[in-house]
């Protein structure tokens, strides 16, 4: 007898077949229904701390001292339910932790102490039970308070010395000439409860210097502090809940020698065979001659004198020539002697003057090339000059073959327009003299 094939669905027309089924179905579905809705377990979830400071924010209050945001301000919940419903993935979202006022109400900006409450979110949630929780060790105190924001105040520098500076021979250089970054103006941002920022009596950078000895300039990093009025660090306590834009600054601190030197001069407006001789044929003295003084190391590159005043030849008369010079006038130079004004004497000697015509425009020449720019000489501000020099060489002086040097050294960079810059009338040892009470001779030139 031949067999015919059976298909697998033609099984669920066989009530034996069927039966068999069915009980191991149900069997199957048993197991799984006692395994995940049987027995309860228990589990223990994370669940962050939320806060409603609606009341306080009705009074213009911020809260300082909470962030819900961070990881410790949450509580560990154990729950125990089916094993299907407690080991789900939005178990936490089935549970609240809130802060709750201890107090009755908001009086307003102070510090208040608030528990942490833990229920269900939904209060007719039954699948699931709350066992317990570590809310009772979550208790916060948090202030309350106005915010302010960005209050600017300057840095006062506190900078501790000790006994680590060599006051014979270093000298340190008063604090208006101390330099800071990033913040050349020393301002600094404070944000905080208003209550803290007004304990604020000065913003100051302190450092102390632990070097054995000071003998070059200092840069160091100091550090912010908010003093009140005792001299107490605010920022030290982490309940007033302030910060800063900045928590170091630096400061560049220079640091002078001490020395004991000679005044001594530089010259302009040479004529050319002073040059090629190297020296100056006229007597120049000062009056102190020896000074006291803090000044850079670089400075005086370990010479006896020190450079004070320029001889212009373009001042200097036949004769003896007195200039003073006023000592708060030199730079990079602190007189330690008190001495206020230094007198300069320079004596030419017996010498000849003769005043000529100035030299018309086409006889000025400039001292210097200007970059890109065209020079076009446009006139000479000046009719008449008064040549000094030896009585030969005044002698001998041809007024037709003089020419006129502009210094176009006083020109700005990327400057074009018209100028009057400063000129100078020179010869081989004869100078063209300009009276102080005058100011220089100048030439106008436009610049393209």
């Amino acid at each position: 007898m031949e067999r015919k094939n059976q298909r697998i669905s033609d099984l669920f027309y066989n009530n034996r077949f069927l039966l068999v089924f069915s009980i191991v179905a149900a069997i199957g579905l048993w197991l799984v229904v006692a395994v995940e809705y049987g027995d309860e377990v228990t589990n223990t979830v994370t669940v962050p701390i939320k806060a409603d400071f609606s009341n306080f924010e009705n009074l213009s209050l911020s809260p300082f001292g909470f962030n819900s945001d961070a990881q410790e301000n949450t509580v560990e919940v154990t729950v125990k339910g089916s094993r299907v419903v407690v080991d789900a993935d939005n178990m936490s979202d089935r549970i609240t932790a809130k802060l709750q006022l201890k107090s009755s109400g908001v009086t307003g900006a102070t510090t208040y102490d608030f528990d942490v409450v833990v229920k269900k979110t939904d209060e007719n949630d039954t699948d699931f039970e709350i066992i317990s929780s570590n809310a009772d060790t979550k208790n916060y105190k948090i202030k309350f308070d106005q915010k302010v924001q960005g209050v600017e105040r300057v840095v006062e520098p506190e900078i501790d010395f000790g006994s680590f500076v060599d006051s014979e021979n270093y000298y340190i250089l008063d604090e208006d000439k101390w330099t800071f970054s990033p913040n050349t103006n020393r301002k600094i941002s404070i944000s905080g409860p208003k209550t803290s920022i007004d304990k604020i009596d000065r913003v100051v950078a302190k450092k102390t210097i632990d070097k054995k000895k000071v003998t070059t300039s200092l840069s160091v990093q100091a550090e912010i502090q908010l003093l009140d009025s005792h001299g107490k660090n605010l920022l030290e306590d982490s309940e007033n809940y302030l910060t800063v834009s900045l928590k170091e600054i630096t400061v560049e601190i220079p640091v002078y020698t001490i020395r004991e030197l000679n005044a001594h001069y530089t010259c302009s407006n040479i004529p050319a065979k002073y040059i090629k001789d190297g020296k100056n044929p006229f007597t120049v003295s000062f009056d102190p001659a020896v000074i006291k003084v803090a000044v850079p190391e670089a400075g005086i590159n370990n010479s006896n004198y020190l450079n004070i005043y320029t001889v212009d030849y373009s001042k200097l008369k036949s004769g003896v020539n007195t200039f003073t010079v006023e000592t708060k006038d030199i730079e990079n130079c602190i007189f330690l002697d008190g001495t206020e004004e230094i007198t300069v004497t320079v004596d030419t000697g017996k010498m000849e003057t003769v005043t000529v015509d100035a030299p018309d425009v086409s006889k000025v020449k400039q001292n210097m090339d200007l970059e890109n720019r065209e020079i076009t000489f446009v006139s000479v501000n000046f009719d008449k000059v008064t040549m000094v020099g030896p009585e030969s060489s005044i002698a001998e002086l041809k007024p037709e073959e003089l020419s006129i040097t502009a210094d176009l050294s006083s020109v700005p960079d990327g400057y074009t327009g018209a100028a009057n810059v400063p000129a100078v009338i020179l010869t081989e040892d004869c100078w063209s003299y300009c009276d102080e009470t005058d100011g220089n001779f100048t030439v106008t030139v436009q610049i393209k």
